[in-house]
């Protein structure tokens, strides 16, 4: 059984969400870390501070590793000492098989080689951009959940999700999120300029589209696909 996971890829494909999924299935405490937080003059001390108040069972996630674990070459003295005292807690911690890490990045080639052997984070995921069924899956979960506080649907009940889905091609999560976001606040400001109520005036098929187009334009998305080194 691995002692940690590393989930690497592009920024914006769920990396985060991932590590969420697993603390959920798993029923046990879900610690988030940044590990921009231990960059610094202060770095030791606050790493010495976040793991003093790690519980056990539980999973440590930690986001944007490659702040703390980047190769040695690239690291000043200071921020070597950091990454060692951070192996060292992890090694800590590890040994007791109580705590599972989780450490996310979106390049892999950066990272230290101490920081991958075995023992710590043993199992490698490459977390790519979401195929069309799993970009249909994302659609209908930030639909689903967007209603008024009285519980009223701010989307029309007959989404073609398969048709936004074949629309946005090497959208992440992120931009997904980020359409759904916009497309309320059209809404909410088109209710409210108008003086209209909300039934009779849903967002429909038809208004994802059109912002689909405007964001692809804005973001410069490419429908052709994009690689990613790993």
């Amino acid at each position: 059984m691995p002692k940690g996971i590393l989930l690497y890829g592009p920024p914006g494909t769920g990396k985060t969400l991932a590590a969420k999924v697993i603390a959920n299935e798993s029923g046990i405490l879900f610690y988030m870390l940044t590990a921009k937080d231990f960059v610094g003059n202060l770095g030791i001390e606050a790493l010495e501070e976040k793991f003093s108040k790690l519980q056990s069972p539980s999973i440590v996630f930690i986001d944007e590793i490659d702040a703390i674990g980047q190769k040695r070459d690239y690291l000043n003295s200071y921020d070597i000492k950091v990454l060692n005292t951070f192996l060292q807690k992890m090694d800590g911690f590890v040994s007791s098989e109580d705590i599972f890490f989780v450490g996310a990045t979106n390049n892999i080639n950066i990272l230290d080689e101490a920081l991958l052997r075995a023992g710590r984070f043993d199992l490698k995921i490459f977390v790519d951009y979401p195929d069309l069924k799993g970009r249909e899956e994302i659609f209908k979960i930030y639909i689903n959940k967007s209603k008024t506080k009285n519980g009223e649907r701010l989307f029309v009940k007959n989404i073609d999700y398969k048709e936004i889905s074949l629309q946005t091609e090497n959208f992440v999560g992120a931009d997904i999120k980020e359409l759904i976001r916009r497309l309320k606040q059209n809404l909410t400001l088109k209710i409210i300029e108008n003086n209209l109520n909300l039934k009779g005036n849903e967002i429909t098929s038809g208004d994802i589209l059109i912002e689909i187009k405007n964001y692809k334009k804005e973001k410069n998305i490419s429908p052709k696909k994009i690689g990613f080194e790993a």
